[in-house]
């Protein structure tokens, strides 16, 4: 067939498409369809330089002709929406985001648009909105104005549920809250609620209240005049609106950020004049869509005033939580804290009894304090990006900062506000599947028009090799001195224990036996006497804490929990300085100085390619319990003074060490420093 054929055909199937059998007149179109094509498509001898021409105006007259055909032959609901004439919306309305709501399967959905208004006029007619319910989930909305109906979804599935709201003249709608949660019957989240909001100010409910909230309101501006529905599984998977600058009315809550409208929220709709960064992920695929996870905001102020509370963060070793912490003594938190887990164990041999049995699992805690009453504030972050967000870098205005997880992996997003908007807070999904909770999944920035707050200079925070300082850089007069013990070729964070400074005391000094690896410990926290925290990693969790420790409790913790391996792993540990497992029990887990505390004298280390075991001393002859693989003679003792005028301790971390990878830092070098 012919380019031009090809029109004739095109034209052809549209009216075999919308014509009716229903009407009997119907019956006939085919008769005058053949006698117009018939001469449409008569040869008109050979072509010529004009024949292109001619063929573009036989096009133009037999499309003429069947448009009249169409008129006279299309069913009467056509005929109606032609003498209606078409919406003055339809040429620049736009639906900017058609969120998921619900799950669905891949294949087996299909979509539509549907114009609720055609004219500004249509605003003062009675309207009724009808929302159809199939067991549970919404299916379908039709809405009436006078003798108009427009129906979108499935409106007539068997045993569906209808409600229906009226809508004076006048009066429209302003936006949406969808309740998303999962049902019973479904088996997945589906809209089981809706809060219909006025422009009049009043807020109509139906369905479930409870569930994860998702907002549809148009952006300032415009006003709502359609829908965009997705439809799958006997209910609606995405909705949308439709939305025109042409309309006498406007949305009375306006929203300037659409990225708010584009997620889901797990407790409520945060404030509208808030603005959310775009989110970042890792690469372990999730199994919803990323419009699907339930967002959770944690803000630390919208105001100056209310930034003045905050007093702490803080967070566990792989960021399944965050919390923030206020003057009068109340927590915030995003994410699950599972200190209250129970992890199953095998029953130890010493018990006399098979089987096996639930064991405490105390997660350890990072805390970084904020003098938020004194004026520190957030001003960014940085992420650290691997299969999932594994870490977060907090900086303050007071060149202070604090690392949470881990800093080395894939890549690094830094955030910081816009050009008139400061640090109001993070917003982040809990939506990675893994026992005992759910993991970080996303997380970006939120910023507040309230207040404004400078951009943080990232490499000032940092020595010359990209390691951070934390939680602030030592003097600049202070430099490190003498030999290394350990590596710091994966140090990721730096932190310098103060010789003048007295300690109170060290909470977290666990022994390695001979099959245990030094990773395996984590950390250990140094309590200054002026309370302050010095977090050296954080401790294994899984450190049998229960009230009466048996080496059957201690053998039988997983091993290197949560932590990635490599294909090649080195034996890097040292000489234990316990011989059974019953000395690593009878340890003590914390040094408590007497008094108000005292300075450190000396530290000894042992080390090999990485460091693996120390130890404290004070002038008075205390000794703490030894953290790590501390057996034979030490590698170094490095106390104060000196020819190198020793000053402090640098100690780096990092999370990689023998072929293993932890979810967060832990001590793996240390080197003295000496004031010039």
């Amino acid at each position: 067939m012919s380019a031009s054929h090809k029109g004739f055909g095109s034209i052809g199937l549209a009216l075999i498409v919308h014509g009716s059998g229903n009407d009997p007149r119907s019956s006939n179109w085919h008769k005058v369809y053949n006698r117009v094509m018939k001469e449409a498509l008569r040869a008109k001898g050979p072509p010529d330089e004009h024949s292109g021409l001619a063929n573009r105006c036989r096009i133009w007259r037999t499309a003429e002709q069947v448009i009249d055909c169409y008129v006279q032959y299309a069913p009467l609901e056509f005929r109606k929406s032609l003498e209606h004439g078409t919406s003055e919306f339809q040429e620049e309305a736009k639906c900017l985001y058609c969120a998921h709501v619900a799950t669905r399967k891949m294949q087996g959905f299909k979509s539509t648009t549907t114009f609720w208004l055609d004219r500004n006029a249509d605003l003062q007619k009675p309207t009724t909105f009808d929302f159809y319910w199939c067991k549970g989930a919404l299916c379908g909305i039709s809405v009436s104005l006078s003798d108009q109906k427009r129906d979108c979804g499935l409106l007539d599935l068997f045993g569906s549920e209808t409600d229906s709201l009226y809508i004076r003249p006048g009066d429209w709608v302003d936006s949406f809250i969808l309740n998303v949660s999962e049902t019973t019957v479904h088996g997945s989240l589906t809209v089981s609620g809706i809060t219909v909001r006025k422009l009049s100010g009043k807020e109509v409910h139906f369905g479930k209240k409870e569930g994860y909230k998702r907002m549809l309101a148009p952006v300032v501006g415009n006003g709502i005049v359609g829908v965009k529905v997705e439809l799958a599984e006997n209910k609606v998977t995405r909705i949308g609106l439709v939305e025109s600058s042409s309309t006498t009315f406007a949305t009375k809550h306006p929203i300037g950020d659409i990225t708010l409208r584009q997620l889901l929220w797990k407790d409520k709709i945060p404030s509208l004049e808030l603005r959310f960064d775009k989110f970042e992920t890792g690469y372990w695929l999730l199994e919803s869509h990323y419009d699907l996870l339930p967002m959770e905001v944690l803000v630390f102020g919208h105001t100056v005033d209310e930034l003045a509370t905050m007093v702490g963060l803080s967070a566990s070793r792989d960021l399944r939580w965050l919390s923030i912490h206020r003057s009068d003594g109340s927590k915030e938190e995003v994410g699950s804290r599972f200190s209250d887990c129970q992890v199953t164990i095998p029953s130890p041999e010493e018990s006399g009894k098979a089987g096996y049995e639930n064991v405490l699992i105390e997660e350890s805690t990072k805390y970084f304090p904020v003098d938020g009453p004194g004026g520190e504030h957030i001003i960014g972050f940085e992420m650290t990006i691997g299969a999932l967000p594994v870490g977060i870098r907090i900086i303050t205005n007071r060149g202070r900062q604090v690392t949470f997880g881990k800093r080395h992996d894939n890549n690094h997003v830094q955030y910081a506000a816009d050009s008139g908007f400061g640090v109001a807070g993070i917003y982040c999904s809990f939506a990675y599947h893994s026992l005992p909770s759910s993991q970080l999944s996303t997380i970006s920035l939120v910023q507040s028009p309230n207040f404004t707050t400078e951009h943080p200079d990232y490499g000032a925070l940092e020595d010359s090799a990209g390691t951070a300082w934390e939680p602030q850089r030592p003097p600049l007069n202070w430099q490190a001195v003498g030999p290394c013990y350990g590596s710091n070729e994966n140090a990721e964070v730096a932190t310098t224990i103060d010789f003048s400074r007295s300690v109170s005391r060290i909470q977290g000094l666990l022994p390695a036996p001979e099959w245990m690896d030094v990773i395996e410990l984590g950390g250990f926290a140094i309590y200054y006497q002026d309370g302050e925290i010095l977090n050296l990693g954080l401790t294994t969790p899984l450190w049998p804490k229960i009230g009466k420790r048996t080496v059957g409790h201690l053998k039988s913790m997983p091993r290197h929990f949560r932590m990635a391996t490599s294909m090649s792993r080195d034996k890097v540990n040292g000489r234990p300085h316990v011989s059974t497992d019953e000395e690593a029990l009878a340890q003590p887990t914390e040094w408590v100085l007497p008094g108000s505390g005292e300075r450190l004298v000396a530290v000894s280390v042992w080390s090999g390619k990485f460091l693996n075991g120390i130890q404290f001393h004070t002038a008075s002859g205390n000794n703490s319990p030894k953290w790590g693989q501390c057996g034979g003679e030490p590698s170094a003792r490095i106390s104060p003074g000196g020819d190198d005028g020793v000053v402090a301790l640098k100690i780096s971390l990092g999370s990689r060490r023998g072929g293993y990878s932890a979810c967060s830092i832990a001590p793996q070098a240390v080197q003295a420093m000496g004031e010039t």
